[in-house]
């Protein structure tokens, strides 16, 4: 394999040594597959001719520089730093209307320095350039080549870089001069590049780039580097380094082949790292020093063998300096020579420096372009700083010109801060960019601010209603400062002593808070000051508005007083307003028969309030306590109240009785069904009020009850509440209170009416991790032996249950929860008298009342087999042990989907129903079960043909020749004992209701119309057939089902599915064709003709007991 890469390698490399050995190729080398017509040019520097489809590049042995790009839809041929095209300065056209070269392109330039750029290009097949012999750069920019490109230059200090570009073949490039570096960036070599260097020190970068199939570098003498960055190659890599002290990197690349290093001369260093994934063997041939690999952990490598190769870790120094450095290393070379092709913006300001409060266009910025200015070009502009200097987002250099002009302004941040330095810069796509730096001196001084968040508080504010936030303009955050804060006016707004802006902080908040004094003396000014050593003052004003009215006050200095009392009560009178002059006061009383005082009281000038004397009057009346209210007013003012309670001195008897009309009412008695009585023993001049409480809500009536003056009695209707709950009687007891009177109480019973109710259903026991209860009807089926009884019953009940049905309730017992909820796990039995069922019997008892339900649960030992029928489905467990071979012939058919709508074919009305034998295929046609081999019989005298049993039918005196029928025992026939019919079944819980209904339908004897004698006792839910005669006559043929008819209207008298017979026998229409011919369901065994027939003689389908399924359903348990 490396043979044949090599050979390919080096036969591309003769190749390029005979293009360039030529000057001028022959007609015949030229790389083009149409015929050449080649137009003469004028002579100059760079000479262009267009041979046919190629396009040959000339040049003489001076420095040139030429561009082959597109532009403006064309790709054109420029001279660039002087050189001319074909002798003139302007460029050359080489297509029009598409930027594809049709063909090849073939570039030699002679021994100058020379610089060759291509970019934005498609060239349809190979590209060829030989730069000559100087110092030469190549550069591949955005560009495609259909097929191979080769370059090669063999003295001087050369360049290549291929960036952004595919190539659709091979790549063969040689720079045999003193140094060399090739350049691979973000490209694309679809099949094999070829990388041979010279002498010098070389530096070879393939970077962000995928090569096809396989890599081969050879360097030269010098100490060269090669890097593989973030590539991937898809074949061999292969890699030949000369006698120098050579380093290979391999970082976070794909190597899919195997690779070789030959590493010849020197001490060679080998570093692979990264993502790097070596996925077939990587082997190494070390050279006559002591070579060096280093192989990162994280790097993926499937094999690697060296030889005669020293493993260690690669000195730093030879890894910074030669590889990573951002001046000397691979990268940094190779990025230099990439970045040399790409055009250039430079950027320059009117004004290096301005003031910040310079403000708009305080400097202008000027943005030139190299390269071609045949279009619009959109420059991107920004800057490092924004809160220091602006400027628009982008500027457009217009097409025809190098430069555009823009403004650049000043932002004044009011803030004392250091002089700024904005770095501004310009970038395009394919530019490199530019940067210029921008001076923006300070110009301003330390300050503070208060900024309120509102300019007017009302004095009767909340606490911290209005915050202030004072703010400093200080670049330098660095520390805390104390600010001092004061109120020119204390007596309505307090300010606190100082707040603190923390250290990183440009502002603090505090709050300011106004005196409430409840006078009327208008709105205030005060101003808040806050100051700071270096700072400037800062103050802010606030209007405290005043929210008094001129308004009254009244106080009685004493809550009550005796009628009796000798000394009376003081009430203060106060105003809120100026006291220069004095106030005239009116006081008016709402009860004068209680309480003496003046009309008129006088608030002297320089006063602010009068106290006045409130007498009691004693009137010898026992009239109760009283309370007096007080008003006081007074011109241009709110008016004032207050009270005081005068109490009687007087005292009475208010003994009284508390009776109900009745001792025991139903709770169900509904509203003011029992009446109460309220009856004092003496008459009262006033209202006396009884209060009542009720022990329980049980019974409603009101809170209290009033005897009105002058009665001795007052009666009050009371409810009881029906609560809809079993919850036995309740007593209910009164209670009756008044002042001076001792308690009385009263017993009510309200009677319960209500019923206990219980619901009780089958759960997973507490112990089972599953639940496998299945329902069947009225039943729950369960493997396990034990299930849970969860139900709802009232609340306060006891619950037990009875499960082996003595009557006795002593089997259990359930705790039952505040909403009437329980639960109980329940054992289950499986023997020989109850096969399984356990009928359980849950009850609830509260008080005398007592209520019962019933839950039937199955414990299954053997195989449950549902019946799916028409009339219903019950489940029938299987007796496995008992008669095994019985079982399993039953189940070999059911499993085998043999009885899908097996019809019952049999019913002896309180015998048996019978099944197995029939199928119905739709619209009364019937169809045979295909029997299985007949068993052994497994007769066993303690199973006995009892009610609910499934058996096995037999030919009579045949005991072994039972196979697919069966029938179910409708009641106890111990008689068929004697036969050995084999029971091997029996129906699980209420199953036998839909049994009995099936016994219970109607029999007809079909045997006639089936021509069998078995279907002579059929049970149909009904049959009425027309048996009408169809007109014509009829012919059949044996073996055939076509139905032929003579005068016939099969079209209109019959459709498919409907019933025939003729000739005494059964058929079935399949598809009618036309009136005098149909198919039958199935062939005819006889031929006869011109025979009548008749139609609509069997029973449809729907009158059959059809069992749609007959399935097992261990399963679902």
């Amino acid at each position: 394999m490396i043979r044949r890469t090599l050979n390919r390698f080096f036969a591309a490399q003769s190749l390029s040594r005979a293009a360039r050995k030529r000057r001028t190729p022959r007609r015949s080398e030229l790389p083009v597959s149409e015929s050449l017509e080649c137009r003469a040019l004028l002579t100059g520097n760079v000479n262009v001719m267009m041979a046919g489809s190629d396009v040959l590049v000339y040049g003489d042995s001076q420095d040139n520089s030429i561009a082959i790009v597109a532009e403006e839809g064309n790709v054109i041929v420029r001279g660039m730093a002087g050189t001319t095209i074909n002798g003139s300065d302007n460029a050359m056209t080489l297509i029009s209307g598409s930027l594809q070269l049709p063909h090849s392109l073939v570039a030699s330039l002679s021994s100058g320095n020379d610089t060759v750029r291509i970019e934005g290009v498609s060239i349809a097949k190979d590209a060829v350039i030989l730069p000559g012999s100087g110092s030469d750069q190549v550069g591949i920019v955005g560009s495609t080549i259909g097929r191979s490109l080769i370059v090669t230059d063999v003295n001087g200090n050369d360049a290549l870089s291929i960036q952004n570009s595919s190539i659709g073949f091979d790549a063969a490039i040689t720079l045999a001069g003193s140094t060399g570096t090739i350049d691979l960036f973000q490209s694309t070599v679809s099949h094999n590049l070829f990388l041979v260097t010279g002498s010098g020190e070389d530096n070879i970068v393939v970077d962000e780039s995928n090569i096809g199939r396989d890599l081969v570098a050879v360097t030269g003498l010098g100490h060269d580097d090669l890097a593989l960055r973030s590539s991937g190659i898809g074949h061999h890599t292969t890699v030949i380094s000369g006698p120098g002290a050579d380093t290979v990197t391999i970082d976070s690349s794909d190597l899919t082949g195997r690779s070789w290093l030959f590493l010849e001369g020197g001490e060679d260093y080998v570093l692979v790292r990264g993502e790097s994934i070596l996925w077939d063997r990587m082997t190494v041939f070390g050279g006559t020093s002591a070579d060096i690999i280093e192989i990162e952990p994280t790097v993926g490598v499937a094999r690697l063998k060296t030889h005669s190769t020293y493993q260690t870790l690669v000195p730093d120094i030879v890894a910074t300096v030669r590889v990573d450095d951002s001046t000397t290393g691979v990268y940094a070379v190779a990025g230099a020579v990439r970045n040399s092709f790409l055009k250039t913006l430079t950027i320059e300001l009117s004004q290096s420096s301005v003031a910040e409060g310079a403000g708009l266009d305080a400097s202008t910025l000027t943005v030139t372009r190299s390269g071609s200015t045949a279009q619009d070009l959109v420059v991107e502009l920004a800057s490092s700083n924004t809160d220091k200097a602006t400027l628009p987002a982008t500027v457009t250099i217009p097409a025809g010109s190098v430069s555009a002009t823009i403004g650049v302004s000043a932002v004044n941040n009011d803030i004392d801060d250091p002089d700024a330095e904005v770095t501004l810069t310009a970038s395009s796509s394919g530019f490199v960019s530019s940067t210029a730096a921008l001076t923006v001196t300070n110009d301003d001084t330390a300050t503070l601010s208060l900024a309120p968040a509102s300019n007017t508080l009302p004095e009767n504010a909340s606490t911290d209603s209005l915050q202030l936030t004072v703010t400093r303009s200080l670049a330098d955050l660095s520390q805390p400062l104390t600010v001092d804060l004061n109120s020119d006016n204390s007596n309505r707004l307090i300010a606190p002593a100082s707040v603190t802006i923390a250290a990183g902080e440009t502002s603090a908040v505090f709050f300011v808070n106004p005196l409430d004094n409840q006078f009327v003396d208008g709105n205030a000014s005060v101003t808040v000051t806050a100051s700071a050593s270096g700072f400037a003052t800062a103050t802010a004003a606030i209007s405290v508005t005043d929210d008094d009215v001129a308004r009254l006050s009244a106080v009685v200095d004493l809550a009550s007083i005796s009628e009796a009392s000798p000394a009376p009560a003081t009430l203060t009178i106060s105003r809120n307003t100026d006291t220069t002059e004095a106030l005239e006061v009116s006081i008016t009383l709402n009860e004068t028969t209680r309480l003496s005082v003046p009309s008129l009281a006088t608030i002297a000038a320089g006063d602010t309030s009068v106290q006045v004397s409130l007498t009691p009057i004693d009137n010898d009346v026992q009239d109760g306590n009283v309370s007096v209210g007080i008003m006081v007013s007074a011109t241009d003012f709110l008016s004032a109240s207050t009270a005081i309670s005068v109490a009687d001195d007087e005292t009475l008897n208010n003994a009284f009785t508390l009776t109900t009309d009745l001792s025991e009412v139903a709770e169900s008695a509904g509203e003011g069904s029992l009446k109460g009585t309220v009856e004092f023993n003496q008459v009262s001049a006033i209202d006396r009020t009884v209060s009542l409480n009720y022990s329980t809500s049980d019974l409603t009536g009101p809170g209290s009850v009033v005897v009105p003056a002058g009665q001795t009695t007052a009666q009050f209707d009371l409810s009881p509440v029906d609560n809809s709950t079993p919850n036995g009687n309740i007593e209910v007891t009164i209670t009756g209170s008044t002042p001076n009177a001792v308690n009385r109480q009263t017993i009510v019973t309200l009677l319960d009416d209500d019923n206990l109710t219980i619901t009780a259903a089958a759960q997973a026991s507490s112990s089972s991790s599953t639940s496998d209860l299945v329902a069947s009807n009225s039943t729950v089926i369960t493997r396990q032996d034990m299930i849970g009884i969860s139900g709802i019953t009232v609340p306060g009940s006891v619950v037990d249950i009875d499960t082996n049905g003595d009557g006795n309730f002593d089997d259990g017992t359930a705790a039952v929860g505040a909403d009437g909820t329980f639960s109980i796990d329940v054992s289950l039995t499986h023997d020989a008298t109850n096969h399984g069922e356990n009928s359980i019997i849950v009850r609830t008892t509260l008080g005398n009342k007592s209520q019962t339900a019933a839950v039937n649960a199955h414990m299954a030992v053997g195989t449950v087999v549902r019946f799916t029928s028409s009339q219903g489905t019950f489940d029938i467990e299987l007796l496995d042990d008992d008669a095994g071979e019985t079982v399993d012939n039953f189940l070999a058919y059911a499993n085998a989907n043999a009885w899908d709508n097996l019809i019952v074919h049999r019913s002896v009305s309180n015998f048996i129903i019978q099944g197995g034998e029939y199928t119905s295929n739709g619209g009364g046609d019937l169809s045979l079960v295909n029997s299985n081999p007949s068993i052994t019989n497994q007769f066993n005298a303690a199973n006995s043909n009892l009610r609910g049993t499934l058996s096995m039918a037999l030919i009579p005196g045949n005991a072994d020749s039972g196979t697919n029928q069966w029938f179910i025992n409708v009641k106890d026939n111990a008689a068929l004992d004697g036969d050995l019919h084999t029971v091997f079944g029996r129906v699980i819980g209420d199953g036998m209701a839909v049994v009995d209904a099936i016994n219970a339908l109607g029999t007809f004897n079909l045997g006639d119309i089936y021509d069998d004698i078995a279907l002579t006792e059929v049970p149909l839910t009904s049959f009425n057939p027309t048996n009408q005669s169809l007109s014509g006559t009829v012919a059949l043929t044996t073996n055939s089902d076509i139905l032929v008819g003579t005068g016939t209207q099969f079209t209109t008298e019959l459709q498919v599915g409907d019933s025939i017979q003729a000739f005494g026998l059964l058929y079935f229409v399949k598809s009618i064709e036309s009136d005098t011919s149909l198919t039958l369901t199935y062939t005819s065994t006889v031929t006869v003709s011109e025979i009548p027939a008749k139609r609509d003689v069997a029973p449809l389908e729907d009158a059959f007991v059809v069992f749609s399924d007959i399935s097992t359903i261990l399963d679902l348990l």
